[in-house]
């Protein structure tokens, strides 16, 4: 019987997922598993701790280099070192979403005297749906995370074809039971549920690509996380919208309008600082 991938955080399942990434490319394991326990400190607050992991601090200052001179650096995601940044990314932000919102008290409804007393999931309250994308999926974990919560469900990771991150996640597939696609387009279908952790704050036309898959996938629900305003690998210092460029706050406010303008409401959660945020087509 497969394990929960919930369950798949600590030290020995770094060193499972190390293994598996080491089918597919060169990795100095016990390496690769250091610089990924300095990341999840540093993730977790311990800012100094980037100052020690050389790699990826390395990553993060020649990406932010690359858009000082308007030619963002993508070959950052197929560095080696980029992997023990997505683990920590998984034990530390996406792991701790699903969770959320598969928690009976991450939403609330009002009673007959109007207090905040009767409570469900956000799953319960999505219920019974056919088909879920995971956008950007990683190595895999979240896409298979959500493969757990909506069993019946076909559930969908993308990620850059051919990327070693693609032939991870295709593993982990394989093992939880989901499928890859390189993008939206492949995908051939509309989708009830589309899930972003991190995802919209690494495209430069954040806004516009959620239009696109309003448009393609005509998703019934949207659970999002996005950090438009946080620096890290792969975020941009400001985003384009209708050949404007504006700032992540801004950003980030466009994002939700483009939701609201397109017949989605944003669900009130018990979550805090609402992350993920919930909507819904109304």
């Amino acid at each position: 019987m497969t394990i929960s991938v919930f369950d798949k955080f600590d030290n020995a399942a770094l060193k499972e997922y190390l293994d598996v990434c080491s089918l597919f490319c060169k990795l100095d394991i016990d390496h690769a598993g250091r610089l990924a326990l300095n990341a999840i400190r540093y993730y977790k607050g311990n800012k100094y701790e980037r100052k020690y992991q050389r790699l990826l601090y390395e990553l993060e200052t020649r990406w932010y280099a690359s858009l000082e001179s308007n030619k963002p650096d993508y070959s950052i995601y197929n560095d080696i070192a980029y992997l023990s940044d997505i683990w920590a990314c998984w034990n530390v932000y996406s792991r701790k979403y699903l969770l959320n919102i598969n928690s009976g008290k991450s939403l609330a409804y009002r009673d007959s005297h109007n207090n905040w007393s009767k409570y469900k999931s956000i799953v319960e309250d999505i219920g019974i749906i056919k088909s879920v994308v995971d956008l950007g999926c990683g190595f895999g974990y979240t896409t298979a995370g959500l493969k757990e919560l909506f069993t019946g469900a076909r559930v969908y990771g993308t990620n850059i074809k051919d990327s070693t991150q693609y032939k991870i996640a295709s593993y982990f597939g394989n093992n939880y039971g989901f499928s890859l696609v390189p993008d939206i387009y492949s995908l051939g279908t509309s989708i009830d549920l589309v899930f972003a952790s991190e995802y919209f704050e690494h495209i430069i036309n954040a806004t516009e690509h959620l239009i696109e898959i309003i448009d393609i996938l005509k998703p019934k629900y949207f659970i999002t996380a996005n950090a438009f305003t946080a620096k890290s690998m792969g975020h941009f210092y400001r985003y384009k919208y209708n050949g404007t460029y504006y700032d992540g706050k801004t950003t980030s406010r466009l994002f939700n309008k483009v939701l609201r303008t397109n017949g989605y409401e944003k669900v009130h959660t018990n979550l805090w600082n609402s992350r993920p945020a919930y909507w819904k087509k109304k």
